[in-house]
């Protein structure tokens, strides 16, 4: 119960600057300590998603948390992030470009590309179309999969 009244508490502190980085952070991050009350009660999901609220302090706590690996939750912060727009196309399509584009091998390039496929337009606003036109330039991979992408990358109507 005490758990629902602290993040009650931190939601009512709405946009008040002085209270939203520091006294935030410093309770959902002692929250987050204790395995018993938010672990054991399933309460990790609430307390992540209102350090993500934080703004860029919480996220960059929260990469900390998991590289520490705090009562285990490096598992959970990841598949968190891992969902989150912004960091799909800053941080995974940029990496799979990079992997796409320094390998020599066409079946890596083109589990790649299968990858980028299933992540629509994440790829156009990552920049990643000059590189698919190279690609389907090469001819080195599948013509039908290149193509693929290519359709799924742009804005609709494109």
């Amino acid at each position: 119960m005490l758990i629902l009244c602290e993040l009650e508490v931190i939601g009512l502190w709405g946009s008040r600057e002085d209270m939203k980085t520091n006294h935030r952070l410093s309770i959902l991050k002692n929250l987050l300590t204790d395995q018993e009350a938010i672990v054991q009660n399933d309460m990790v999901p609430n307390v992540l998603a209102a350090m993500i609220q934080v703004g860029f302090e919480g996220l960059r706590e929260l990469i900390d948390i998991a590289e520490r690996d705090v009562n285990g939750l490096q598992g959970t912060i990841v598949k968190i992030l891992i969902k989150m727009r912004v960091l799909q196309r800053l941080v995974i399509v940029p990496s799979i470009l990079a992997q796409i584009n320094q390998n020599a091998d066409p079946f890596v390039k083109q589990e790649g590309l299968a990858m980028l496929n299933r992540l629509g337009t994440l790829v156009w606003e990552s920049g990643g179309l000059p590189l698919i036109m190279d690609l389907l330039d090469q001819g080195v991979v599948d013509r039908q999969l290149l193509t693929s992408v290519l359709r799924t990358s742009g804005q609709e109507g494109e």
